[in-house]
This record gives C-alpha cells, sequence and structure tokens, in this order.
C-alpha cells in the first residue's frame, strides 16, 4: 500500500473516532451514560502507525491520543468539517512524532 494511501485511510479512522466521540461526549452531557458505546480506535490508530511501544510509554502515548481527541467538544462538525480535519491531522502528526522518537 502506497504510504499517501496509509496516510488517509488512518487520517480517516481518525475522523470517524473523533465523530464517534462527539457524540458520547454530547450523550454524557445530556445525562445519557453513553461511555459504553466508545469505539476505543485508539488503539487501532496506534498499531497502524507502526509505534512499537509498550507499558507505561504505550501508555503515555495511548494518553496524549485521548488528550487531543478530546479537543472535538469544542468543534460543531456540520458547521466546521475542516475543523475535524485539522485535529484529525494534528493527531496524525502527534502520533508520527512519537513513532520517530
Amino acid at each position: 500500500m502506497k504510504a499517501s494511501t496509509r496516510k488517509q485511510l488512518i487520517l480517516s479512522l481518525i475522523k470517524d473516532d473523533l465523530t464517534n466521540l462527539k457524540l458520547v461526549y454530547s450523550l454524557n452531557a445530556l445525562g445519557l451514560a453513553a461511555d459504553h458505546y466508545t469505539l476505543h480506535t485508539g488503539s487501532t490508530v496506534i498499531n497502524l502507525m507502526n509505534i512499537n511501544a509498550s507499558g507505561l510509554q504505550w501508555e503515555r502515548i495511548h494518553d496524549g491520543y485521548l488528550e487531543r481527541t478530546r479537543k472535538v467538544t469544542q468543534i460543531d462538525i456540520q458547521e466546521s468539517p475542516a475543523l475535524l480535519d485539522a485535529l484529525a491531522k494534528e493527531i496524525y502528526s502527534y502520533l508520527k512524532a512519537q513513532r520517530e522518537t
């Protein structure tokens, strides 16, 4: 698979995760217990990025992923889809930097 195609697939997966998290966070804010509907896609994304980490290092990277995904709560996805794209790229760049360290 070409690197550009792989990157686009990972970005798409990150955007799907962000969309799911936006829904879950919104339902939780309404008082519904929706945490069980979270896809937990972060682990898959990290593996697809070929980040070879384990133990505390893996947890730190995963926590960094989750921290960045929480920014989706500040985005109106319908009104500003470009902000969703930008956040997905920010997360991708973060994970790419983790792979290179």
